[in-house]
């Protein structure tokens, strides 16, 4: 697995949450 797919979920999850506010 690389790192950058990491980063890429974990942008999906700081979108999600933002979007949750």
């Amino acid at each position: 697995m690389s790192t950058a797919d990491q980063d890429l979920a974990r942008q999906l999850d700081v979108l999600r949450a933002d979007g949750r506010e």
